[in-house]
C-alpha cells in the first residue's frame, strides 16, 4: 500500500469512527466525543433546530421572536421565517428536528469523505480531517445549527461556478441566514449581468421575506462573550475584564468602538510589518481562479460576521476552505522568502489554533484571541 493510499484509508477510518461516536451521542448513548472536545452537550440533541416551530402562519411567528414555547429552553426564534416551512416535510418523522439534523450531518459526512479521496495531495486529506473533527465543527453538528446547510450552499456556489448558478446559490444562502448576502456582489460579472439579474429575480421573494424581518431577527439573536467571536463579543469580553479589574467599565457603544479600534490597529500593524509578503500572497491567489473565489467569498463572509455581529463558534467553519489553502501554499508553493513563510506560518497557527482552542485551559478566551488574530 502506497503512503498516499495509507493516509486516505486512515483518514476515512477516523471520520467513520467519529461518525459512529456522533450518532451514539445523538441517540443519547454516549457523549464521550463531546466531553473530550470540551463541548457541553444539550439534550435533546440538535438543540438549535428546536427553536423552529413546527407550524404557524407567518404573522403569528412574530411573537416567537420574544417568547418561543416551541423551544425546550425558551430561547427566541431567531431564524428567517422560511425555516418553519422547510421543516414541514420532516413532520413525517417522530422527531422532525432529529431527522433534519441527521440529514445535515450525513451531507457533511459525504462532503468530508468525498474530499478525502478527490483532493490532489494526500497531505490535504489530513488537513481536512483535522478541520472536520475540530470542536467548532462538532459543535455546529451537535447543535444542528443551520449554518452547516448555509456553508454547503456557499461552497457549492464557489465550486459549481457559473454566471447563473453562483449568484442563485449565494442569494438562497443569504435568504436562509442573512449574512452570506454580503458576498453576493462578488458573483456579479458585467458580461453576464442578465444571468445575474435573473438569478436575483428568482431569489428575490426569499430575500424580501428575510430582510423585511431582519431587525426582528437581529434583536432576537443573543450576544455573548462566551464560545463566540466578533467585535460585539470582544466588546463584551473587554467590559467583563474591566469590570473584574477596575470595578466598572465604559458604556456599550464605547466598548464596541474600542473593540473595533483594536481590530483596525491590528490589521494595519500586520499589513505594515508584512505588506510585501501580503502582496506576493495576493499574486499567488490570483493565479488560480478557484482559489481566488474561495478566499474572496469565504473571507468576505467571515470578516462581515466578525465586524457586524456576535457569532457563535461554529461560524468559524467559513474559514475552513482558507485554512486548507494556506497549508497548500506553505508546503506546495514552497515560498523562499522568510517573510512569506512567517506570514503563512502565522496564518496557519492562528487559524488552526482557533479551530482547536476549546479543549485547552481557558479555551474560550484562546478561541476569541485566535479569531481576532
Amino acid at each position: 500500500m502506497s503512503a498516499g493510499l495509507f493516509i486516505r484509508v486512515g483518514a476515512t477510518l477516523v471520520i467513520l469512527t467519529f461518525a459512529l461516536f456522533f450518532m451514539l451521542a445523538a441517540l443519547g448513548y454516549s457523549s464521550v466525543i463531546l466531553h473530550t472536545l470540551n463541548i457541553p452537550p444539550m439534550r435533546p440533541f440538535f438543540a438549535d433546530l428546536r427553536t423552529i416551530p413546527l407550524a404557524g402562519p407567518l404573522p403569528e411567528l412574530d411573537h416567537l421572536r420574544i417568547e418561543n414555547p416551541a423551544d425546550p429552553w425558551g430561547r427566541p426564534f431567531n431564524y428567517p421565517k422560511i425555516w418553519v416551512y422547510l421543516l414541514q416535510p420532516f413532520r413525517i418523522c417522530a422527531d422532525p428536528y432529529l431527522c433534519l439534523g441527521s440529514l445535515q450531518f450525513l451531507a457533511y459526512l459525504a462532503l468530508v469523505l468525498g474530499l478525502i479521496w478527490i483532493v490532489r495531495s494526500p497531505a490535504s486529506a489530513l488537513v481536512i480531517v483535522i478541520l472536520a473533527v475540530s470542536p467548532p465543527v462538532v459543535l455546529l453538528l451537535e447543535r444542528g445549527n443551520n449554518d452547516g446547510i448555509v456553508f454547503l450552499l456557499v461552497l457549492a456556489a464557489v465550486h459549481w461556478h457559473g454566471p447563473f448558478r453562483t449568484p442563485l446559490l449565494m442569494a438562497l444562502a443569504g435568504g436562509l441566514k442573512v449574512y452570506p448576502v454580503v458576498a453576493l456582489p462578488l458573483a456579479f460579472q458585467p458580461r453576464n449581468r442578465l444571468w445575474f439579474l435573473l438569478a436575483l429575480l428568482l431569489a428575490s421573494p426569499l430575500l424580501v421575506l428575510t430582510f423585511s424581518d431582519f431587525s426582528a431577527i437581529f434583536a432576537a439573536t443573543p450576544v455573548s462573550d462566551r464560545i463566540s467571536y466578533g467585535i460585539s463579543s470582544f466588546a463584551l469580553l473587554l467590559g467583563r475584564l474591566m469590570q473584574q479589574g477596575f470595578g466598572s467599565h465604559p458604556s456599550g457603544y464605547a466598548l464596541v468602538g474600542l473593540s473595533a479600534t483594536l481590530f483596525l490597529v491590528a490589521v494595519l500593524l500586520a499589513y505594515w510589518l508584512l505588506r510585501s509578503a501580503y502582496h506576493r500572497l495576493a499574486d499567488t491567489i490570483g493565479r488560480s481562479p478557484e482559489a481566488e473565489r474561495l478566499v474572496l467569498v469565504f473571507g468576505t463572509i467571515f470578516l462581515a460576521t466578525l465586524i457586524f455581529s456576535s457569532n457563535w463558534a461554529y461560524r468559524i467553519v467559513f474559514l475552513a476552505p482558507i485554512a486548507c489553502l494556506s497549508v497548500l501554499w506553505l508546503f506546495e508553493n514552497r515560498p523562499r522568502r522568510v517573510s512569506d513563510r512567517l506570514l503563512l506560518i502565522g496564518l496557519n497557527v492562528a487559524i488552526f489554533g482557533t479551530f482547536w482552542a476549546f479543549p485547552a485551559p481557558h479555551g474560550q478566551r484562546l478561541f476569541n484571541a485566535g479569531a481576532f488574530a
